[in-house]
């Protein structure tokens, strides 16, 4: 996928938002032109993984050409919630309002939570999957 981005945008792109984390975040940083962003909103999975994180933003700004990494909802909510409490508060408002519409493309039951993530692996999805109870899921879904 990279290789596709780089033929499409030589120059790189303004930002990237990355939920994979990881290795990835090498990959995601090495697409930005200069002055993008990459906005990581994975879970690291550990405490090693958060450190590293952080001492590659720290890196970068000290050496990343004007590359920025913005850590988003990654463990950072276990040391400050209010603005990831902030921003779930503005999405739900936009929503109850009508001012968005989040594309579904399927509903699971909860029970089906391995077939949901391989149709999403697969990168055939258009929209979002959602994972339902199964005392949620009517018969229309």
């Amino acid at each position: 996928m990279a290789e596709t981005v780089r033929r499409a945008e030589p120059d790189g792109i303004d930002a990237v938002f990355d939920g994979v984390g990881g290795d990835y975040v090498e990959t995601a940083l090495s697409l930005l032109q200069l002055g993008g962003v990459l906005v990581d909103y994975a879970n690291p999975g550990s405490k090693r993984g958060l450190l590293q994180l952080l001492a590659r933003k720290a890196a970068l700004r000290l050496t990343g050409g004007g590359r920025r990494l913005r850590l988003y909802g990654t463990n950072t909510w276990r040391y400050d919630r209010r603005p990831l409490l902030r921003d779930w508060r503005a999405l739900f408002t936009l929503l109850a309002e009508g001012r968005i519409s989040p594309i579904v493309a399927r509903t699971f039951p909860l029970s089906e939570a391995a077939a949901a993530n391989a149709l999403m692996e697969s990168g055939t999805v258009i929209g979002n999957l959602v994972l339902l109870p199964e005392r949620l899921r009517g018969p229309s879904s």
